[in-house]
């Protein structure tokens, strides 16, 4: 019990029925939506990056607004921070960059590094074999998607059951 105490404390499950929803509406695990709120933001609702990524899911303005946009919506600024509406959007991106890839890794790595760059890694036989990162050029999303990798494994191991693991969009 006290290991399961101690590491559900390290990937802890914050904006459960946010996180459900999302993951219901899109197929997006919850595993992943878990991994990638707690690499990217800690669960801290109002965290911003040096990059300007705002919210739960580090989510840029631009980004906010392309998927606004897709929808035929316009994004109001004034809602980036709101966990229902951060996590929205984030989900959102995750699910069409995992139609695009249909592969997690090179998801995490287009979240990170814009899906522009990992286009052009994929065309890079140096960094690249069968559709796969061989070699992720930039230290910071290498690292970022291992880390997103240890927590979605370790999200799905620790709650086993209890989330919504095998979702596909």
């Amino acid at each position: 019990k006290s290991v399961y105490r101690t590491e559900s404390k390290l990937y802890p499950r914050k904006f459960i029925a946010l996180v459900e929803d999302a993951s219901e509406r899109t197929g997006v695990p919850e595993s992943v939506i878990y991994a990638v709120i707690r690499t990217e933001s800690g669960f801290h609702e109002d965290a911003v990056s040096w990059a300007g990524a705002m919210g739960l899911m580090q989510v840029t303005y631009d980004t906010y607004d392309w998927i606004y946009w897709r929808r035929g919506q316009t994004a109001d600024h004034d809602t980036i921070l709101i966990p229902s509406y951060n996590i929205d959007a984030g989900v959102t991106y995750l699910q069409w960059l995992y139609e695009r890839y249909g592969d997690w890794q090179l998801v995490y790595a287009a979240y990170n590094a814009g899906f522009g760059r990992v286009d052009k890694w994929l065309d890079d036989p140096e960094l690249s074999e069968n559709g796969r990162l061989i070699s992720i050029p930039i230290t910071e999303t290498d690292n970022y998607v291992k880390f997103v990798t240890a927590a979605e494994e370790a999200y799905r191991t620790l709650y086993a059951g209890d989330i919504n693991q095998y979702a596909e969009p």
